[in-house]
């Protein structure tokens, strides 16, 4: 059989046999669509990664400052990449994840900070509510919220306390004591007199606001409000030891000291008056007006006439009117030394250091507490480099250890006039300021 030109093959069921370009063509196509539909899965997945890691929710806060800044940043973190998004069709570099990553991180970090200032804003509204102004400023809570508004942070930490007036506070607590030192009577007319005391010995006024400073942190928030407003140059010149005008903390510690003393001194040592008494010996009625008498040493547990006393030397300084408190065999103690006379050669030396020894006697001619430095090894201020040897004998300042030989030695100083010092009358600015007070931070010098 033969086939003519015009033969399709149309309707013999007989499929023609496809060509090799086809099949190629077809595959390509396949691997075209493939590839395509990766790319698109790829695609999808770094958008949706982008925009799940560009996701920055704001958070409420009350300043309107801040909570504009807070959108600002957000905004702007959109901005810088939402554009590199666009760059780089999605397909962000590591570098780049990583660069997103640390500019988001701190964005959150601000915005945990409004929240905690916005929590701590919280807590110091309802603390002062409750307080109403008793121990808490509503002023200085106000001025810190009206500067949070303008401004978007509140700086505050801690509520902050009322100021209670350092004058009055330390007078209050200096007539709380039950001491009575340097107790007169005073006449009052009708055959009556009225006790005169203090509570606090002459000289311990620096160590007495010191302790009271660090007790009440009101009192010492006007304390040092007030420090700050004065002239501290001059309080660091006078406490200026050797003149070199370059203030260390320990003097600025004793210069802060100067000025409290001085400013606060009289109300440390208030003069106490007890109760009305008539005057035994005296008539009915008699005047007593411009009465005044020393009460008797016995009134005050005095233990002076216990106690030998004679004249001594030590070193090169003669003592004409020693009282012998302890000797050699007394006990030691350790106390906080400043200044001292090397009885060897009479030179008054700082120390400022603690030092063990024990007390050999009292001078009632130099007004000095003899002690004898014990102990193994010697003595050093590492700052200054102010040794004291075991075994020296030194002399103190017995207005710097008064309330130190009334409690230990039940010993009243008695000064003569040649020693230069007395127990009555106000303080000494000087000798208070060098008593060292308990450890207290000072911040604010």
């Amino acid at each position: 059989m033969a086939f003519t030109q015009s033969f399709t093959g149309k309707g013999t069921a007989v499929k023609l046999p496809e060509s090799g370009a086809l099949k190629a063509q077809q595959g390509l196509n396949q691997m075209v669509i493939a590839a395509e539909e990766l790319r698109y899965k790829v695609y999808e997945k770094n958008r949706n990664e982008f925009l799940q890691n560009a996701n920055i929710d704001p958070v409420f806060v009350l300043s309107d400052s801040a909570r504009k800044y807070q959108f600002e940043r957000i905004n702007d973190f959109n901005k810088v990449w939402g554009k590199r998004a666009q760059e780089t069709n999605y397909n962000f570099s590591d570098q780049d994840k990583l660069n997103m990553q640390t500019h988001k991180n701190l964005i959150m970090a601000e915005q945990q900070d409004q929240l905690q200032q916005y929590e701590t804003w919280k807590q110091h509204r309802d603390l002062i509510q409750r307080d109403q102004g008793e121990n808490l400023s509503i002023e200085e809570f106000s001025e810190a919220t009206d500067e949070m508004m303008k401004g978007g942070r509140y700086d505050l930490t801690t509520p902050p306390l009322r100021p209670l007036d350092f004058g009055d506070y330390i007078e209050s607590e200096a007539r709380k004591l039950q001491a009575k030192e340097e107790m007169t009577m005073r006449g009052i007319g009708g055959g009556k007199a009225i006790p005169e005391y203090y509570t606090l010995p002459a000289g311990e006024e620096s160590r007495f606001i010191a302790a009271k400073l660090a007790e009440n942190p009101r009192a010492r928030k006007d304390f040092f409000n007030k420090w700050n407003e004065t002239d501290k140059e001059k309080w660091f010149r006078l406490a200026d030891e050797n003149k070199d005008n370059q203030y260390s903390p320990e003097e600025k510690k004793n210069a802060m000291l100067l000025w409290a003393v001085d400013t606060y001194g009289k109300r440390a040592r208030p003069l106490m008056r007890g109760t009305p008494s008539t005057i035994p010996g005296l008539r009915r009625g008699a005047d007593t007006t411009g009465f005044d008498k020393k009460l008797p040493v016995s009134a005050t547990n005095n233990k002076n006439s216990t106690y030998d006393v004679g004249g001594i030397n030590f070193g090169s300084i003669p003592f004409t009117t020693f009282y012998s408190l302890g000797g050699e065999s007394g006990p030691a103690r350790t106390q906080q030394i400043q200044i001292y006379v090397d009885t060897d050669t009479g030179e008054e030396k700082n120390f400022n250091s603690a030092a063990s020894f024990t007390v050999v006697g009292y001078s009632a001619d130099k007004d000095m507490v003899i002690v004898r430095i014990t102990g193994t090894d010697d003595y050093r201020n590492k700052t200054t480099g102010a040794r004291l040897k075991v075994g020296q004998y030194v002399g103190l300042k017995g207005s710097q250890y008064d309330s130190f030989l009334k409690r230990d030695f039940g010993f009243y100083r008695t000064p003569s006039k040649s020693g230069g010092g007395t127990t009555q009358g106000t303080f000494v600015t000087k000798d208070a300021a060098n008593i060292t007070p308990p450890t207290f931070e000072l911040d604010n010098l």
